[in-house]
């Protein structure tokens, strides 16, 4: 986030996680330093539910009814790319075209694929 903030200056940049992450974040290198210098954005997922004492100190909230995680999104590249050797098909639905072609043009992700 430091380098995108130098890199940018007048943007303001936010880290977004889902609410399943809001109690552990914390334990992450340097974590309680991200939670006092960094913009969070949470999104709100089914089944968990937000202790608002362990929120970052910026953050704003998002109620969402996305099940859908990074997660699952590296799991199904690489079994995609496993069964057809390929890596632009598999996510959809999980998030915008826009956002799969970065991954792709990025190589993010790719476990198992030869870069």
């Amino acid at each position: 986030m430091k380098e995108f903030q130098e890199m940018h200056p007048t943007y303001e940049f936010y880290f977004i996680m889902g609410s399943d992450l809001v109690h552990s974040y914390k334990t992450w290198d340097n974590g309680d330093k991200l939670a006092k210098e960094i913009n969070f954005i949470i999104l709100s997922r089914p089944g968990y539910k937000i202790d608002e004492s362990m929120l970052p100190e910026h953050n704003v909230i998002l109620q969402t009814n996305f099940e859908g995680s990074s997660t699952q999104i590296r799991s199904r590249l690489n079994d995609h790319y496993e069964r057809t050797n390929r890596i632009n098909l598999g996510i959809n639905g999980l998030t915008t075209t826009r956002v799969i072609r970065y991954i792709i043009e990025k190589q993010l992700y790719l476990i198992n694929c030869n870069k």
